[in-house]
């Protein structure tokens, strides 16, 4: 048996379902900080009570962004074009590799339709795969697309990248307001994003190669809404008319047009939310098939509800506790000018497993870092986008953010995990490189 198997073996038989992993993540957090810092018992729980409704506001955020990408991806037209590309792969190679430019490609634009087509674009190729004939792993398939959302951090939808290039942001008396030309729009980090595509599409072929499955995946399509029958009342030609909401499309696209020329306009989740929207209410039928599409995302914002409390609990006691600020001096204290990034980026991945959001894990570790790196005379942009390579690192390994896809692919993690930790290795690599490179030229 080799290490694929036996890793694949231990997942399935031990990895057990992610809130119990949400649940012993939460009570190792409060029994560390009542150990390391000089909280009590009474202490700690009464700020993980009051933490847990931190981060509603953010969760309602995510929960929209999620919501109406899967709306979107599920229009006739967005369908149709994955269903389309879905038929150009002729073996398995070229499947897994067209799931991993696709979803990599969707990550960049917006995280939240990297985990929406990823999963759409694996069910489809794994249907058209069984249809040909060709032999390939749907476990595998999934992983590679998750694996592929993990250079999330890297695109325009960057959290710690976005909130520094906002004017008034809370540290901008220490490092200034940096435009996302210095971050996200670099060449470095460019050229990473290559080398981190190549490293993804290479290690998903070495896997294949290895693979032992011989029998095409029987994976049945997400049901879909059938075109409405002609309506007869007055209130169904009214409910199923596409003038409403194209009416409704104009008016928000011309209030974002005018929000954009007087430069009230910032990309952050609202303004991703509200362009996602735009194109859900041009695309849908109706305002019906509008209401029951979004009905039918309920499978992948359900993860969200339930563990975001938990993990806004979590965040809320270790920097309360002052535990944060301790893991991360720690690592500040024995860094160079050379190997500060990298050892943000390592305890950016560390702390995302505690606090799976990269605009959260910003406002804990920013602080730190920020001074450390004008002690040390180290670019603050190559801060910012070190602690989002860390975040989006470890989330290969950190279940909450693979549940939406999972929920539209019929998978469970430890089905996948086994897999993902293979991505981990050759991901970090290139992202640890990168960071190295760019520190010492």
């Amino acid at each position: 048996m080799n290490l694929i198997s036996r890793l694949d073996r231990f997942f399935t038989r031990y990895y057990p379902d992610p809130i119990v992993f949400t649940i012993v993540l939460t009570l190792v957090t409060l029994g560390v900080c009542v150990l390391v810092t000089d909280m009590t018992p009474s202490g700690v729980l009464n700020l993980w009570g009051d933490g847990l409704p931190g981060l509603l506001t953010f969760m309602g955020q995510l929960s929209l962004t999620l919501v109406f990408s899967h709306t979107l991806a599920n229009t006739d037209i967005v369908s149709s074009g994955l269903k389309g590309l879905s038929r150009l792969p002729g073996n398995a190679r070229q499947a897994y590799l067209l799931v991993v430019l696709i979803t990599c490609g969707l990550s960049l634009i917006t995280w939240s339709l990297g985990l929406v087509g990823g999963a759409i674009i694996a069910r489809t190729v794994a249907q058209e795969a069984g249809t040909k004939g060709i032999k390939l792993n749907y476990p595998l398939l999934v992983a590679a697309a998750y694996a592929s959302t993990c250079i999330r951090h890297m695109g325009y939808s960057s959290s710690a990248a976005l909130f520094v290039a906002t004017e008034g942001h809370a540290l901008q008396d220490s490092m200034g307001v940096i435009p996302v030309t210095e971050t996200v729009f670099t060449v470095w980090n460019g050229i990473t994003i290559l080398c981190a595509i190549l490293a993804l599409c290479m290690t998903v072929l070495f896997l294949h190669s290895r693979d032992q499955t011989t029998d095409a995946p029987a994976v049945e399509p997400e049901t879909a809404e059938a075109p409405a029958a002609s309506p007869g009342t007055p209130a169904e030609r009214v409910e199923n008319s596409r003038w409403l909401t194209l009416i409704l499309a104009a008016s928000l696209a011309i209030y974002l047009g005018q929000a954009a020329l007087a430069g009230k306009l910032t990309i952050d989740l609202n303004t991703v939310n509200w362009s996602l929207l735009l194109a859900c209410l041009i695309f849908v039928r109706s305002p019906k098939h509008l209401v029951d599409s979004i009905g039918r995302a309920g499978p992948v914002v359900a993860p969200i509800l339930l563990h975001y409390p938990f993990y806004a609990g979590m965040m809320a006691v270790m920097i309360g506790s002052g535990l944060v600020s301790i893991l991360a001096s720690g690592i500040v204290a024995s860094a160079s000018p050379e190997t500060l990034p990298l050892f943000a980026f390592l305890s950016g991945g560390l702390l995302n497993i505690f606090i799976p959001s990269g605009g959260g894990q910003w406002a804990v570790q920013g602080p730190i870092f920020i001074e450390a790196a004008n002690a040390l005379d180290v670019p603050a942009s190559q801060i910012v986008m070190a602690v989002a390579y860390g975040d989006q690192w470890t989330n290969l390994i950190q279940p909450f953010w693979a549940l939406p896809m999972l929920a539209i692919a019929g998978l469970e993690v430890r089905q996948i995990l086994g897999y993902c930790v293979f991505f981990l290795l050759s991901l970090g690599t290139i992202l640890a490189g990168g960071l190295l490179i760019t520190a010492m030229l």
